[in-house]
């Protein structure tokens, strides 16, 4: 009954009253305690109604008359008197939800919240002069901070494919937040693929966690790094597979790093390279491979199965810019006229640290080979991998 006679009320003056109207009215009646005695009222006549919401006959409920207070226990009734407004102002909040529905009473909560921000803060000496500059200041010390901070970690990545300039750094973030690529997520295999299987077969594991890395252009191994030597005997590897294949690879400077020499196929007289390179083929100059001198790690262009076995191996991951998609492809072929930044199956290969390491090193890069020639070097026949003399364990 209590609550029929609530609704109907808020139902009579909700047209004339909001909540934002109802809560402006109270602010402005209200007002702060004084040192002066106040006296409550003697009759049910005498109560002030001073919101409609409060002269409704539910709430005009009759008080016994009382002695004078003193200046205390006004500013006390006038508190209690506030935060009863308050409750007052929350329920008829909610049954204005009841009536006018959720949308109308968030936006009228919303501009209550203005309102009362404006009052507080905006229309604050204190806050204008002194919070609001300060914060001001502290938000240009922390972005100077914050670019000075990323700006000095991509110099300290070394020389790479992109310029160690700070307009290089911009490029290479417009690119990483524009490729958004998994590095242990394998790619797929084109059902067109002339080479549709890979050449790695029972990759042995890496031994160890992998290795941090860092950076997209360049991408850098930050731990687990190799010996100053370990780079010389990357590029002696890379180039005997040259001196052994003359009519199909040769050692170059790299397409991808200019400071490096890398592996790459023999280019045919009259081919196009890079953007000019309509088909694709010749995109990135027919890289392989090349090592990095900072860390000893290698980049390689591998068979995208063969991709997936250097991954789940735990001897590479992915290059977070090597994706084929047709925007990525769209935005540097059409938009930049501009070859793509690096091949699509492009990984990097963690720096090797023991003897059986550089086996390993030395079985991806002939696979990288069989891929890049077509099958034209190590091709695979039925003596490539011999049966296994023991039953495999079920």
């Amino acid at each position: 009954m209590v609550l029929r006679r609530l609704l109907e009320s808020y139902s009579s003056i909700a047209p004339r009253y909001s909540a934002v109207a109802y809560l402006t009215s109270l602010m402005e009646q209200t007002s702060p305690p004084s040192a002066t005695v106040w006296t409550e009222p003697t009759s049910v006549s005498a109560i002030p109604t001073q919101s409609p919401l409060l002269s409704d006959p539910v709430w005009a409920v009759a008080q016994p008359a009382r002695l004078p207070v003193t200046a205390a226990e006004s500013a006390l009734h006038s508190y209690a008197e506030l935060a009863l407004a308050q409750l007052a102002l929350l329920w008829a909040n909610m049954v204005k939800i009841w009536f006018d529905g959720p949308w109308e009473t968030i936006c009228s909560l919303l501009s209550m919240l203005y309102h009362a921000f404006d009052k507080v803060c905006l229309q604050s000496r204190f806050f204008t002069h002194y919070f609001l500059p300060l914060l001001c200041l502290w938000l240009i010390y922390r972005a100077f901070r914050l670019v000075s901070d990323g700006y000095e970690a991509y110099l300290d990545l070394g020389r790479g494919g992109t310029p160690s300039t700070f307009k290089g750094w911009i490029r290479t973030l417009r690119l990483k937040h524009t490729a958004r690529l998994d590095v242990l997520q394998p790619p797929r295999i084109p059902p067109f693929l002339d080479l549709y299987r890979g050449r790695l077969f029972e990759l042995a594991p890496r031994l160890g966690p992998r290795p941090t890395m860092k950076g997209v252009a360049p991408q850098r191994q930050a731990d687990q790094k190799a010996s100053p030597s370990t780079f010389f005997r990357l590029s002696n590897m890379l180039a005997a597979e040259a001196q052994a294949h003359p009519q199909h690879l040769r050692i170059a400077t790299s397409f991808l790093e200019g400071h490096l020499q890398a592996l790459r196929k023999v280019v045919p007289e009259g081919q196009l390279m890079g953007p000019d390179d309509k088909n694709g083929a010749w995109e990135h100059g027919g890289e392989i491979a090349h090592p990095h001198r900072l860390d000893s790690s290698m980049h390689v262009v591998l068979h995208p199965e063969d991709v997936r076995a250097v991954i789940e191996a735990g001897w590479g991951e992915r290059h977070p810019l090597a994706i084929a998609t047709p925007f990525w492809k769209w935005l540097h072929h059409k938009w930049e006229s501009n070859r793509r930044p690096v091949p699509e199956y492009l990984v990097i290969l963690y720096a090797p640290r023991t003897a059986r390491d550089y086996e390993v090193f030395n079985s991806i890069i002939q696979a990288a080979v069989w891929f890049a020639t077509g099958g034209e070097v190590y091709p695979i026949d039925e003596n490539t991998y011999p049966l296994a003399e023991d039953e495999p364990q079920q």
